[in-house]
């Protein structure tokens, strides 16, 4: 059957929160940093730069990724598949959905995903 229009209507505010949080850490942290633009750094500060640009370009990448979600959740509040596991057609459980909004899969479809992408090399999504 699926979430009836209030919850949907739930999840989609929530949704929408999310993505203007995660829109303005975007516009905050701006663009990737490269290592190459250290090059006049003293040696000693080097090392602490590395690790904050790995750090700083990780939750770029992350935002970037987590937007994307985001904007495909809200897509499918629209269209009406919101609730629905992507592999398999079920109904998410609500728990699940309010621990993470963004989720297309249900449990069980979610560790298969995660064996297989795990067994091939691959990073796992939501």
């Amino acid at each position: 059957m699926g979430y009836d229009a209030e919850t949907i209507a739930y999840f989609k505010a929530i949704l929408l929160a999310k993505r203007v949080e995660v829109r303005a850490r975007l516009e905050r942290n701006g663009s990737p940093i490269f290592v190459e633009q250290l090059s006049g750094l003293e040696k000693k500060a080097r090392p602490q730069m590395i690790e904050f640009i790995e750090r700083h370009n990780t939750e770029l990448i992350g935002d970037r990724e987590y937007l994307r979600d985001i904007e495909r959740s809200l897509q499918k509040c629209e269209d009406g598949t919101y609730g629905r596991c992507s592999d398999c057609g079920t109904e998410i459980l609500l728990a699940r959905k309010e621990a993470l909004p963004t989720a297309s899969r249900c449990v069980s479809c979610q560790i298969k995903h995660e064996f297989i992408s795990k067994r091939n090399g691959r990073r796992a999504t939501a």
